[in-house]
């Protein structure tokens, strides 16, 4: 399954490198590394089939996109919270079922209401594709925004179920 790409360059500032293609035993999965390890420690996520999980970036762009995602993801990932659902605590099958069918309801509203946010073309909204700047934008356009917000918005403009 190792493989280069040598379209993808290492994203470390001075480094020549380019990404390969490895597997983690520890993470069960693929990753990319960079070629000039361990003088560059420079990595960068797979899917299962190999592909870049978005476009690798330095580590300060990153950081950035950690922080976008913290900012981002309770948008969609706390939406089951605001529904009369049974506590956690006392989970059933099937009401762990319609937290995740909410929270997938959720991610998809959420995602399509920060790509009209950021202006951007449909399908192109992946914080795992943004550089610093836009990650930043991120965060502050999700200050003050909770899910009952992305709900509301998806129903006044046809954006959701």
């Amino acid at each position: 399954m190792t493989g280069i790409d040598e379209t993808m360059d290492c994203p470390e500032p001075g480094c020549d490198g380019h990404m390969v293609l490895r597997y983690s035993k520890k993470y069960n999965g693929p990753f990319y590394g960079c070629s000039n390890f361990p003088e560059c420690r420079a990595t960068h996520g797979a899917h299962a089939d190999g592909r870049p999980l978005g476009k690798p970036a330095d580590k300060f762009t990153k950081q950035c996109r950690i922080q976008a995602h913290e900012a981002f993801d309770k948008l969609w990932m706390e939406a089951p919270k605001f529904y009369d659902l049974p506590s956690l605590k006392v989970q059933n099958k099937k009401a762990r079922r319609m937290y995740k069918r909410i929270q997938r309801i959720a991610r998809g509203r959420a995602y399509k209401w920060l790509e009209i946010q950021l202006g951007l073309e449909d399908g192109e909204c992946h914080i795992g594709m943004f550089d610093a700047d836009t990650c930043a934008r991120v965060i502050k356009i999700c200050e003050g925004i909770t899910p009952p917000t992305i709900r509301q918005w998806a129903k006044e403009t046809g954006h959701g179920r």
